[in-house]
């Protein structure tokens, strides 16, 4: 008797998940590294610093390879120049250009002290910070946002793209922001330096949400 009300309780949970399952809905975002600027020449942390494109990062651009046919439903920029100038480029080579919000949830992480400085200043100027930096990437910097608060922001958006029932969402962000995204798709520590693992200037990485009811299952990123 135990063990056909076990099986029955099994098969119930499986009818269960299949119901969600059939009932799951998609929403694919296709996040967008902005342009080069002259502090990624220079090798300079950038943070909230509001710095343009140069004329490479402008080239970039353009060259992004993105289907000029897709229907994005909405394109988000955060607020900084460097984003809202690739964002802009981009869309002006679709065939349809979706509108434009700008939404600070997806903005740089902020680097407080660090922001302006190369590795080399930083390592000048405070030596014991950037030994701890080194070996922990969400190490206490004064003025910065930890790794956790992005994390948070990168939620509230997901959840602002799934209430509104998008299918295809264009972003242009910034690295800090998908490296967060990174690690809490997969899980990694916080303080890692995942190898192996970049974001370069106007690379294209696609995220696939899968929900029902406003709840996120799961996040599928590449």
């Amino acid at each position: 008797m135990m063990f056909l009300l076990y099986k029955l309780n099994y098969l119930f949970i499986i009818i269960i998940a299949l119901i969600i399952i059939n009932r799951m809905k998609k929403v694919t975002i296709n996040f967008i590294r902005h342009g080069q600027t002259s502090y990624n020449v220079l090798g300079k942390i950038q943070g909230s610093s509001d710095i343009k494109l140069t004329q490479e990062g402008i080239k970039q651009a353009y060259n992004c390879k993105m289907n000029k046919d897709i229907e994005y439903d909405i394109a988000y920029s955060s607020s900084l120049i460097r984003a809202k100038e690739t964002l802009g480029i981009i869309c002006n080579n679709f065939n349809k250009k979706p509108q434009v919000i700008i939404n600070d949830l997806i903005i740089e992480r902020g680097y407080g002290i660090f922001e302006g400085l190369t590795e080399g200043d930083i390592s000048n100027k405070y030596s014991d910070i950037f030994k701890n930096w080194t070996e922990d990437e969400n190490t206490y910097i004064g003025g910065a946002e930890t790794i956790e608060d992005v994390i948070d922001r990168i939620k509230k958006f997901l959840n602002l793209i799934v209430l509104n029932e998008f299918k295809n969402v264009l972003v242009v962000t910034h690295s800090g922001v998908l490296f967060a995204l990174y690690k809490y798709i997969t899980g990694a520590q916080l303080g890692d330096r995942p190898k192996n693992v970049s974001f370069p200037n106007c690379s294209s990485n696609i995220l696939n949400i899968y929900y029902n009811n406003n709840t996120i299952y799961e996040l599928e990123f590449n």
